[in-house]
């Protein structure tokens, strides 16, 4: 029996935890939840992947506006906001599924309760079904408090308000969410995303207080050798490396890599992942001899994939190339950078936001290898790949340009250089001022730039106005201003 209004301990602290982590807060990222069949639940025409990109390019432009004026946590939402609806945009087909599941989800959840919708709930219902998960919130805190006498319904619940903190870039909300739906109902599922959501939001001692529990259940559930409890271990494991406990996560990761093996059901990408992640730690403690056939063992399984990529093929690539420089084994490392690029490329569109990674390591991998020409189109390409993923208000845009103009600096490709300095000095005039200390330093690598080009005066000029506003921001005697100075003084002795 429901009865609206009543009010009892676990419908107080669900809604304590509400109030505490502040999960309404953020918009969504727009993922969707599937229509019912009740009248009384939301409804929707059904989800194309036009129309789910179009919704997220929406909230993505409404997100970069928002950016221009946040700052501390508010920013740090937007951001992870930003790189989900990159994420997705890069994915359409797998973005598609994953609302059409959310969708079916919380739409279950909601028409699960007879009840008639709660007065004001119109446009929560409609925000639902045009799969706005963020806009339905006040529609399931009314469904949470009618779900106060059954304990599976309130897990239920509390899941789906985990989802929706969750889509709105709350990670710290949604674990709490997700870690009473966990203490109600105890099921795996609960326990693995709450245990993630701590560790992605930064909790990585609550997530780890939650690992035993989680392996434990998800061990009850489907069995010691199934593909879910090998991916409990590797999650878990995954935790422990978070919280400082190499030893004891390589030791559970390669426990999840036998039982995978074991695996009838088992997604041979999973397998391929523990691999690469068991490789990361032992380069980590120096243990790269080891590493490497892992490495390679990870990418002998994406190999078997359809058309020899799995979405994440180019970080595994990355990896092994990143180890393969590192011991000088350049031409190697080359190849590798080369084939995590084209992965990239074969995976997602061009908005993704690990294109530039994939484009500078090939670009500097070239640069040392004396292939000054061949990497000038790779850091241009990533400068465009920048503009699109990033946006003007991010904080990392003018840290990355300066970074790609270093690039194209060093392969002598001085004329593209100076153009991506000079859209770095105007970001920061933008954003800050010209008597900011990011202004001056600015400068310095402008002057470098010239001083390089052969353009004795206008760098020292350069340098002189640089040197001015540092003494004035910094004073005389901080690092960067004795360094600008230094300059200054170096090209005037020539």
């Amino acid at each position: 029996m429901h009865r609206k209004g009543m009010t009892t301990a676990l419908t107080a602290a669900l809604l304590s935890g509400a109030a505490a982590f502040g999960w309404y807060q953020w918009g969504s990222v727009l993922q969707a939840v599937a229509p019912s069949a009740s009248a009384q639940s939301a409804t929707a025409q059904p989800l194309t992947a036009e129309g789910l990109s179009a919704a997220l390019r929406a909230r993505l432009e409404t997100v970069r506006a928002a950016m221009a004026e946040a700052q501390g946590p508010a920013l740090a939402a937007l951001l992870r906001q930003q790189d989900g609806i990159l994420r997705a945009l890069a994915a359409p087909a797998a973005s598609l599924a994953e609302a059409e599941e959310t969708r079916a989800l919380l739409s279950g959840i909601q028409s699960s309760y007879g009840s008639a919708p709660p007065a004001g709930s119109e446009a929560a219902l409609e925000a639902l079904g045009a799969g706005d998960i963020a806009g339905s919130a006040a529609l399931f805190s009314d469904i949470r408090a009618q779900a106060e006498a059954e304990i599976r319904r309130a897990a239920e619940a509390a899941f789906g308000l985990g989802k929706i903190a969750a889509a709105q870039s709350d990670l710290a909300a949604a674990a709490g969410f997700y870690s009473r739906a966990a203490e109600l109902a105890g099921r795996s599922l609960y326990f693995k995303e709450a245990e993630r959501s701590f560790l992605q939001s930064g909790q990585a001692a609550a997530a780890l207080a939650l690992g035993d529990r989680y392996v434990a259940a998800t061990q009850r559930e489907f069995g010691p050798t199934s593909p879910e409890f090998a991916e409990a271990l590797s999650q878990v494991g995954q935790t422990l490396l978070a919280n400082g406990r190499a030893e004891d996560a390589q030791k559970l990761i390669r426990r999840a890599i036998q039982v995978g093996a074991q695996s009838p059901g088992e997604k041979p990408e999973a397998q391929a992942q523990r691999l690469s992640n068991l490789g990361a730690i032992l380069r980590a403690s120096g243990r790269a001899a080891e590493a490497e056939p892992l490495f390679r063992q990870a990418i002998a399984i994406d190999q078997q994939a359809p058309n020899g990529v799995y979405p994440d093929t180019a970080i595994r690539l990355a990896n092994l190339a990143s180890l393969l420089q590192a011991a000088g084994r350049l031409e190697e490392a080359e190849a590798y950078y080369d084939a995590a690029l084209k992965a990239n490329r074969e995976a997602y569109g061009p908005t993704h936001p690990d294109l530039f990674t994939r484009l500078t390591g090939l670009a500097d991998i070239r640069v040392l290898r004396g292939k000054k020409e061949a990497a000038i189109p790779l850091y241009l390409e990533a400068a465009t790949a920048v503009r699109d993923s990033l946006g003007p208000y991010h904080p990392d845009f003018t840290k990355r340009l300066s970074v790609l103009a270093g690039g194209l600096r060093n392969s002598d490709a001085y004329p593209e250089a100076e153009v991506l300095y000079r859209e770095v000095l105007d970001r920061i005039e933008a954003r800050s001022g010209k008597d900011h200390a990011d202004y001056g330093r600015a400068l310095n690598n402008l002057g470098l730039l010239l001083r390089d080009a052969g353009e004795t005066r206008s760098a020292t000029e350069v340098f002189e106005q640089a040197v001015l506003i540092l003494n004035a921001a910094l004073g005389i005697n901080h690092a960067d201003s004795r360094t600008v100075a230094a300059n200054l003084a170096a090209l005037q002795a020539r």
